[in-house]
């Protein structure tokens, strides 16, 4: 009986757990050119540091790209240059024809604290109806009272989950994203990948 009681109490645990995740699926992308995005010589100097130079590269449609490197060798300053958040010191971007990027910032700096949940998602997509937003909002599990909260009170999580609505409502064709799992439990990660597996456009990680 006590393994009995014990497997129901699991079963049950999982259930909740299922319940808690975000619905995640990205929408059909805005149509683009064949390589949306293009970058020629690209150099980043913090001070006497220089983070890396010449760096050329072309996005193309479906692709997928990995950055890999230690922590400091870059990895979020290129991604930044690429998002237009940040100016590089040489070189330059190329947009493609109907490029609309979508950045996931690490530190969740696309999220304006001072501003609620739901003023976050409307900037994010201005266009957007009001209830497809609000149904968006509820499938990253922001209901009721929480999307008049300040965004800078949540916890890093739910700025995680934010900001991959605000991804979501976007209609974004290249995605940038930094470290887009970090402060999601394991079931939530996976919901990502398995989105991410099935997004039509180009992603660079």
């Amino acid at each position: 009986m006590a393994k009995r009681a014990e497997k129901l109490i699991n079963d049950l645990d999982d259930v909740r757990v299922a319940d808690r995740v975000a619905k995640i699926r990205f929408p059909t992308p805005a149509a683009c050119g064949k390589t949306p995005l293009m970058a020629k010589e690209l150099t980043k100097v913090y001070g006497s540091l220089e983070i890396f130079t010449g760096v050329d590269l072309a996005i193309d449609r479906g692709s997928r790209v990995v950055i890999l490197g230690l922590n400091g060798a870059g990895k979020t300053t290129l991604l930044r240059l690429l998002a237009g958040v940040e100016t590089p010191d040489l070189g330059e971007l190329e947009p493609g024809h109907g490029l609309k990027v979508g950045y996931f910032a690490q530190e969740h700096d696309t999220i304006d604290d001072a501003a609620t949940v739901w003023e976050n998602i409307r900037h994010a997509a201005p266009d957007a109806g009001e209830q497809d937003l609000r149904g968006l909002l509820g499938a990253f599990m922001f209901t009721g009272p929480q999307l008049d909260q300040p965004a800078g009170t949540l916890s890093g999580g739910e700025k995680t989950r934010l900001a991959l609505a605000g991804l979501v409502s976007s209609a974004a064709n290249v995605l940038l994203l930094d470290e887009p799992t970090n402060n999601l439990d394991p079931i939530s990660r996976e919901q990502v990948l398995d989105a991410l597996r099935s997004y039509e456009a180009p992603w660079f990680w």
